[in-house]
């Protein structure tokens, strides 16, 4: 365990100098004052209060705060621009929803994400998980008003204005503003409607924004730890992984549904039951006496472990990353049948390398869990400490 905790130590100051790219841009602060530099692409999904650059390849890393700036660009992947205009913050958390369906707004600097630039540009500010939209019509940067608020009945409505504000002042050939308030679903009003007004349409996205879906065969070896005594351990899995499209797509989920077996020859006696004794003498008094064995001690589970993973990219073909989630354990076998096991939640962590998109190792520890509902049983509790090799199918 104290190996993987400085596995992981050693991978988060790596994460600090190696994850995200940085690439050519530059940002005027806001005393007017231009710098063509490197700026870390982080694909934020939120507004960024704050940003890093380097001036060149091998200098030092500086952050800037983003109420420094008034424009900042990658070039052509992301701009952010800084703007005055009126904004109706909101939750979307249902036990904090106003009654009013009226947006009460206040003006404000914001650094905007620009989305699409054109006769009719497209802007995004993001704050505690609410995207906010705005649009511009040649000039002034206007409000997409959108609110979701709490109606007489006690059910939930919505303030759809924005659909009116598109079919009054963007309205080219009969477009469908009756859209979703979603990014994607601006994307492709605003894109029609600069082409249908022969304007032009630079889009600020990420092409391809796509999750991808793995799969892995796995091997493990290691060691289970039976209360205090050492077994062989092996198992056999399949992973399931999703990778989410953002962030550069450093952040998975997996599953991966394993059977697993630790083994090992005990010399000493050891308990692995208990039977029911009434002496002759009294009948009618009873105690609980140990089933005793000097066989092999074995447990097999299945395993369907649920966990986050997060990616340090070295290069196009070497990656490092970690894992953290939890672990569901179903018996299948403890040495005798009538003993009785528990299905059981504990917790793993692990650290591990992909290589060439093909090949992957990985440590993992799977904390103690009680596979016994007797508490008196020796061995009673297990954790493992596995090597696990992993080949994608992808």
């Amino acid at each position: 365990m104290k190996k993987i905790i400085t596995l992981i130590i050693l991978f988060i100051g790596l994460n600090s100098i190696a994850q995200n790219k940085f690439e050519k841009g530059y940002f005027t602060t806001i005393d007017g004052n231009k710098t063509e530099c490197l700026i870390k692409n982080e694909d934020w999904r939120q507004t960024p209060s704050q940003f890093q650059f380097k001036l060149t390849d091998k200098s030092e890393v500086k952050k800037i705060q983003s109420n420094q700036l008034n424009v900042l660009e990658i070039y052509n992947k992301f701009l952010f621009e800084k703007h005055k205009v009126d904004i109706n913050k909101y939750s979307n958390n249902l036990d904090n929803l106003s009654n009013k369906r009226v947006s009460i707004f206040k003006n404000k600097n914001l650094f905007l994400k620009v989305i699409i630039k054109g006769k009719a540009s497209l802007f995004k500010y993001s704050d505690n998980g609410v995207d906010y939209f705005f649009y511009s019509l040649n000039s002034k940067i206007k409000p997409l008003e959108y609110k979701k608020y709490k109606n007489n009945k006690g059910g939930i409505s919505e303030n759809l204005n924005y659909q009116k504000t598109l079919r009054d002042e963007l309205n080219c050939k009969n477009i469908n503003s009756n859209i979703k308030y979603r990014e994607d679903s601006f994307i492709n009003f605003f894109s029609k409607f600069n082409s249908c007004s022969n304007s032009s349409n630079k889009l600020y996205i990420k092409k391809n924004r796509k999750g991808k879906f793995n799969i892995y065969g796995k091997i493990g070896f290691g060691l289970s730890v039976l209360d205090a005594t050492s077994t062989s351990a092996i198992n056999l899995g399949l992973e399931l992984e999703y990778i989410f499209p953002f962030n550069n797509n450093k952040w998975s989920l997996f599953t991966e549904p394993t059977y697993q077996s630790a083994f090992k020859t005990i010399n000493t006696d050891v308990v692995i039951g208990y039977t029911l004794y009434a002496p002759p003498s009294n009948p009618n008094a009873t105690a609980s006496l140990p089933i005793y064995s000097n066989e092999k001690v074995k447990y097999s589970s299945l395993e369907i472990p649920i966990a986050i993973r997060h990616y340090l990219f070295l290069n196009n073909k070497k990656v490092l990353f970690i894992n953290s989630g939890i672990n569901l354990d179903f018996p299948i076998k403890f040495n005798e049948k009538e003993t009785k096991m528990n299905k059981n939640i504990s917790f793993l962590l692990g650290i591990g390398y992909h290589f060439n998109n093909k090949l992957s190792i990985e440590a993992r520890y799977n904390a103690p869990k009680k596979i016994i509902s007797e508490s008196n049983i020796e061995y009673a509790n297990i954790q493992s400490f596995m090597i696990k090799l992993g080949y994608s199918f992808n």
